[in-house]
């Protein structure tokens, strides 16, 4: 059958939400028209853009692009300004002042900030091989890794290659797969 097999589920589950959304969505009365706050789209848009731009293309030594990043904080603070003048805002500065929805906000961009942050520098941490850190080894496309063994955090002892369970850390970023060879 192949891959495509996975058509057969999808396809018809979609369209059968689909129609239950569109069969059953909230019916409000017509009001006034709000239209688009264009001006604090294009500010938000701009400030994430130069956030996420400044933040992530420094330098070697990851060192962050500070003016950029102080540019993106000055638009972000200039949407934060037009969004709470807004009769019709992107964002309803107001909703973070509710007892339920400000602190449920509050609680889900500290733990966004802690997940990626773990998934992102954790693997790196313990990927660190001895003497010499996984981004200064210079691997090229086709060589081998040396065989080494590393510490994982409960303190247990993991020899690469492993002939036991097979074992994948993140140097795809900069070669081939050193394990399997397959990506």
């Amino acid at each position: 059958m192949g891959w495509r097999w996975i058509f057969l589920i999808n396809l018809p589950a979609g369209v059968i939400s689909t129609a239950l959304v569109l069969g059953y969505r909230e019916r409000r009365p017509a009001t006034a028209a709000g239209g688009i706050d264009l001006r604090s789209g294009l500010l938000l848009t701009a400030g994430i853009a130069l956030l996420l731009w400044g933040l992530g293309s420094g330098s070697a030594s990851a060192t962050p692009n500070w003016p950029i990043v102080g540019l993106a904080l000055l638009i972000l603070a200039a949407f934060g300004l037009v969004e709470a003048r807004s009769r019709h805002p992107i964002l309803p500065l107001d909703l973070l002042r509710h007892p339920v929805i400000g602190p449920a906000v509050l609680m889900a961009t500290i733990g966004g900030i802690l997940m990626f942050g773990v998934t992102a520098y954790v693997p790196l941490y313990v990927q660190q091989v001895p003497q010499q850190g996984v981004m200064n080894m210079k691997f090229k496309p086709g060589d081998s890794f040396p065989d080494t063994s590393l510490k994982s955090v409960t303190g247990e002892s993991i020899k690469l290659p492993d002939p036991n369970r097979l074992v994948h850390l993140q140097l795809r970023r900069f070669v081939d797969c050193p394990i399997c060879n397959t990506h």
